[in-house]
């Protein structure tokens, strides 16, 4: 999965900074959709957006908290990242929130609610993200459109 690992940890550039701010608010919505953060999904956050990485990109602080930068950079991510993504960059980010939700071992259906509106912010076709999900196996309840 080219996702996060494309991304050049010590200097992510401004469509790396767009895609870190859009994964890790997506990804934190899943994380948090079954009321139950453990650790596998923390293990996993942890190793997609490494500390170094945030920092970098100027998301998270001395504390290790995120700034309100990432909230910045998310809300243009939302309005650029649809027309500048190909249809394949757009799915890596669907594989990540998929793996995110399928970390625990259940998928609840909030997070995948939240991992299909992720895909409709990125104006990802319904019918692809389908296919895709079915290509990533487990079990998925998406309702056909």
């Amino acid at each position: 999965m080219p996702f996060p690992d494309d991304v050049n940890p010590l200097v992510p550039g401004r469509i790396d900074r767009l895609r870190i701010a859009f994964a890790v608010r997506i990804a934190q919505r899943i994380t948090e959709a079954d009321g139950v953060l453990d650790a596998g999904e923390v293990g996993l956050l942890q190793r997609c957006f490494p500390d170094q990485m945030l920092q970098r990109a100027g998301f998270l602080d001395s504390r290790r908290v995120l700034t309100h930068e990432v909230d910045q950079v998310f809300r243009q991510a939302l309005a650029e990242l649809p027309q500048i993504l190909t249809t394949s960059e757009k799915l890596d980010l669907v594989t990540l929130f998929h793996r995110t939700a399928a970390i625990d071992g259940e998928t609840h259906p909030e997070e995948l609610r939240i991992l299909e509106e992720g895909a409709a912010m990125l104006l990802l076709p319904h019918r692809t993200l389908l296919e895709h999900l079915r290509h990533l196996g487990g079990r998925q309840t998406l309702i056909p459109r």
